[in-house]
C-alpha cells in the first residue's frame, strides 16, 4: 500500500501562504469539474494556479488513490515535515521509499530518523 501525501491548499491559514500566494500571481478562474470532465481550460500550470482548482484536483485525485487502497495524508502545515513522518512511520513497519524532489528532505529524514526502523530509501 502507497502512503500520498498532498500539500494543501484549503484557504485554511499556513505557514505556506506566503509561497502560495508567489505561485497565484496570475490566478485562473475557478473551475467546478469532476472525473468526467474533460480538460479544456488552457495551459494546466495557468489553471493549478488557482488555489481552489488545485484544492479541487487533489480532492479528486485523493478520492481516487482511497479507492485503490492507498492511504492519502493532506498536510495543513509543512507538506514536507508530513512527507517524512509518513515515510518514517511506514518505514517502521516495512521497507519504504520517499519518491521527492525537495532537498529538506535530506535534512528532516536525519532529524526525525530511528535506528530501529526498516529501510528507508529516498529518491
Amino acid at each position: 500500500m502507497a502512503t500520498v501525501v498532498f500539500d494543501g491548499y484549503s484557504g485554511e491559514l499556513s505557514i505556506k501562504d506566503n509561497e502560495h500566494q508567489r505561485r497565484q500571481r496570475k490566478a485562473h478562474p475557478v473551475v467546478r469539474f469532476d472525473s468526467n470532465t474533460v480538460f479544456s481550460f488552457g495551459k494546466m500550470e495557468e489553471f493549478l494556479s488557482n488555489g481552489s482548482n488545485k484544492q479541487q484536483m487533489i480532492n479528486l485525485i485523493s478520492g481516487k488513490l482511497k479507492e485503490r487502497g492507498c492511504e492519502v495524508i493532506h498536510a495543513h502545515g509543512n507538506a514536507d515535515v508530513d512527507i517524512v513522518k509518513a515515510a518514517m512511520a511506514s518505514a517502521k513497519r516495512r521497507d519504504t521509499t520517499l519518491v521527492g524532489e525537495d532537498t529538506n528532505f535530506l535534512i528532516l529524514l536525519l532529524h526525525y530518523s530511528e535506528r530501529d526502523s526498516k529501510k528507508l530509501f529516498s529518491i
